[in-house]
């Protein structure tokens, strides 16, 4: 099933306990909300197209082939700044006990005036896990 967002779309396409497995599109000029994750890392995998993608202060671009994992409580964005769409494999993995659900996104800012101010206000997204975000710069196969 296909779920629509203002910036596009994504599509559920495995689930199990522990991960999900998403396919994301952007389209172009738009980016999802800067955003972190009580309970699950995500890898971002890139299918097609150049996303810029910012982890905490750092904005880099990944091209197709492209990777990199977002560990838990970092905040986060997918940014699309070009003409095409780009499509995005998401793997989530559950952490710190939990249970992968929409309902575990803590916006910090947002295009489409999503931020819900008391759940910002009453969770630090500066709080840290310790670890870095993983890139790879290679194709992969």
């Amino acid at each position: 099933m296909m779920t629509y967002r203002p910036w596009g779309t994504f599509k559920v396409v495995e689930v199990s306990p522990n991960y999900l497995v998403k396919i994301i599109t952007v389209k172009p000029d738009h980016r999802l909300s800067l955003q972190y994750h009580k309970y699950r890392d995500e890898d971002w995998y890139i299918l097609n197209g150049i996303a810029t993608v910012t982890i905490d202060d750092e904005e880099l671009d990944l091209d197709t082939g492209e990777f990199i994992t977002v560990p838990a409580s970092t905040p986060h964005r997918i940014a699309n700044n070009t003409d095409d769409d780009i499509e995005i494999l998401e793997v989530q993995v559950a952490t710190n006990n939990g249970v992968l659900s929409e309902e575990d996104i803590v916006r910090i800012s947002d295009d489409y005036n999503r931020v819900p101010i008391k759940e910002v206000e009453n969770d630090s997204a500066k709080k840290k896990t310790g670890k870095e975000p993983k890139t790879n710069k290679k194709r992969i196969a």
